[in-house]
């Protein structure tokens, strides 16, 4: 797998796509949120129709500063089409049968809430109805706490479908991508 989209030349399914570019624009309407990135404080108007269907809101479950799983408060109509199960109230990893994809994105959202930081990351899914896409993820932490993990997280979900050179890479094989990548703004 690659260390992270530009490695890949103009080939990479990211390279250039719209979904880089509006992942860019949600990050830096998170980053001009004043702290403590209250949810409440969320404009959905900010984020254009665009953008919106790819937004999921996930709420913290667990006790303290446990995070012991994700509630999904808001599904965009992107991730309803590609994962029907998740509908608002459903958990990430309690209440369908366990799958290494939901463990994996499980974990990133809880590194992100734990971290209080963004999590950007990357990979071949296979959808529930075993449509084979590349997802990039951006995870952005809201309602932030000092001395303990965020109480939210702010989702975006892009998918392209799998093609070239890319087609059969493996599937349910994500990983991180470095934050300065988004950033930059040019890939």
């Amino acid at each position: 797998m690659l260390s992270h989209i530009e490695d890949a030349g103009n080939d990479y399914p990211w390279a250039r796509t719209i979904g880089l570019t509006q992942a860019r624009a949600v990050m830096a309407l998170w980053q001009a949120m004043p702290m403590p990135k209250p949810r409440r404080n969320l404009d959905p108007l900010a984020f254009g129709g665009r953008v919106l269907p790819h937004l999921n809101l996930l709420r913290r479950v667990g006790q303290g500063h446990a995070v012991e799983d994700v509630r999904y408060d808001l599904v965009g109509g992107v991730v309803d089409d590609a994962v029907p199960r998740l509908r608002p109230g459903a958990m990430a990893l309690h209440g369908a049968g366990p799958d290494n994809d939901r463990i994996v994105f499980f974990r990133f959202y809880s590194e992100c809430l734990t971290r209080q930081m963004p999590v950007f990351f990357t990979g071949q899914y296979l959808s529930e109805s075993k449509v084979r896409t590349h997802l990039l993820c951006l995870c952005l932490p809201l309602d932030l706490r000092e001395g303990g993990p965020a109480e939210s997280i702010l989702v975006g979900a892009w998918f392209l479908p799998a093609q070239g050179a890319f087609q059969n890479g493996p599937v349910g094989n994500f990983e991180e991508i470095p934050l300065e990548t988004l950033c930059r703004g040019n890939a």
